[in-house]
């Protein structure tokens, strides 16, 4: 992980972009010769993987970014795919059941939070968490929301202690529910499925 004095990531972005492109010249080069099931494992052993690696810190990125990321996984896709260099990739991505990379970073986010919240680790992520507790008994006293701190400033709004609970606060209150690990996970994943679809 590149890290910067402003924490903008903007060299990490672009270290991270140059390698995917490296790797996906070589892809579609040798894509007339693999299957569709060995060319989605590669996309996403070789691509994927650089695009999830410590993505959580990636909150808050700006727009330009998460743009230059998105080209990257809209790119294998449709080499994946075998389609167009112009043609949509919101289908795709679906097809081959790939969050986009805005969900990628809320959905690491949110389970961070769900193992903090729920099983307490690590527990230097459980410290900066605080379930919401009303002054006055309210509806949302018992919808397992958190304590968003306040901040004024820009970067303050990335820190996990604020993005976080702003991520675990958006879900629908049934995946807050969830006890399990593996069940938080699966209902996430259907979650920004339907998200994205509907939007």
């Amino acid at each position: 992980m590149v890290l910067d004095s402003s924490l903008t990531f903007d060299q990490h972005v672009r270290d991270t972009v140059r390698k995917c492109n490296f790797h996906l010249r070589a892809l579609r080069h040798i894509r007339p010769s693999l299957t569709s099931d060995v060319a989605n494992t590669i996309a996403c052993s070789i691509i994927g993987s650089r695009l999830d690696y410590c993505d959580s810190l990636l909150v808050g990125i700006s727009e330009q970014n998460l743009d230059s990321i998105q080209r990257v996984q809209s790119k294998a896709a449709r080499i994946v795919c075998n389609a167009g260099r112009h043609s949509p990739s919101s289908g795709l991505l679906h097809s081959l059941h790939w969050l986009p990379v805005r969900h990628r970073i809320e959905f690491k986010t949110a389970t961070l939070c769900f193992k903090a919240v729920k099983l307490g680790t690590p527990s230097y992520l459980n410290n900066m968490l605080k379930p919401y507790a009303p002054l006055r008994a309210l509806h949302s006293s018992n919808m397992d929301l958190l304590t968003v701190p306040r901040t004024d400033t820009s970067l303050g709004l990335r820190r996990f202690s604020v993005a976080g609970p702003q991520v675990w606060n958006r879900l629908p209150h049934e995946l807050r529910q969830c006890n399990t690990i593996s069940s938080f996970k699966s209902n996430l994943k259907t979650h920004y499925f339907r998200h994205h679809m509907d939007n």
